[in-house]
């Protein structure tokens, strides 16, 4: 943990990190933490989008050649 390599303990490396996150400076994603902002709502719609249609594929018609 990035608490070691300070010299702090882990303990007082939480209680900064929760009081960042109450100041709005951080915010947690899942188990990790984050200085991004919040996604807007249609950075969040694109996302699902896309996470539901990674896996297809497009296939235009083609005109034949020869």
């Amino acid at each position: 943990m990035a608490a070691r390599a300070a010299g702090t303990s882990d303990d007082k490396a939480l209680a900064r990190l929760l009081d960042l996150e109450r100041a709005g400076e951080v915010r947690r994603i899942g188990k990790r933490w984050s200085t991004e902002s919040p996604p807007t709502e249609v950075a969040a719609a694109m996302d699902r989008l896309e996470a539901r249609t990674s896996n297809l594929r497009i296939v235009r018609g083609r005109t034949r050649v020869g």
